[in-house]
């Protein structure tokens, strides 16, 4: 089942270091520097089956996918942030096998994401994280790290879901 966010037409926009406000997913994966700040435009409500879906999860998945564009972007909507600081569910982040298209996202080190996440969060919430053998793990606290093959054959910057469905099961299993 597939939830909106939002049923209302919104635009990402970040602020650069110098005040510039930028507008649109492209134009942000196009920045050379991380943001400043990054919003919603205009504030818009998330969709009251989407933060019912997060109070009732047994799961939460974060990732994979674009960073800044694609994962950050509902952690801006205040309903669904204050669902994942209250939801008891386990919350993994998934990192990406590939390379991010965003240069400013590609300087990002798995820790600097997961603060990134929980500052927006407004708590710890990452119980554990699933990522390629290549990933530096350096400095992301005391979670459980799944660090192992999760690639495709065929294509290998996409996930294979059987590797990441195993990868699954042994980060649950370890937070029993």
């Amino acid at each position: 089942v597939l939830i909106p966010m939002s049923e209302h037409p919104v635009d990402l926009m970040a602020t650069d270091a110098t005040g510039n406000q930028i507008y649109g997913e492209v134009a942000i994966d196009n920045l050379k520097s991380l943001p400043h700040d990054l919003v919603l435009y205009p504030p818009v409500k998330a969709t009251q089956e989407a933060v019912e879906s997060i109070n009732q999860a047994d799961l939460i998945l974060i990732g994979p996918g674009s960073f800044l564009t694609s994962l950050m972007p509902l952690l801006l909507l205040d309903d669904l942030a204050q669902a994942l600081r209250r939801t008891p569910a386990p919350m993994f982040y998934i990192g990406n096998l590939g390379g991010e298209i965003n240069p400013a996202a590609s300087m990002l080190t798995l820790a600097q994401k997961l603060a990134m996440i929980e500052q927006k969060v407004g708590r710890k919430v990452i119980d554990a994280v699933i990522v390629g053998p290549q990933v530096n793990i350096n400095g992301i606290g005391d979670r459980r790290v799944i660090q192992q093959p999760l690639e495709a054959d065929d294509i290998p910057h996409h996930h294979d879901r059987e590797l990441l469905r195993q990868a699954v099961e042994v980060a649950l299993q370890q937070l029993r």
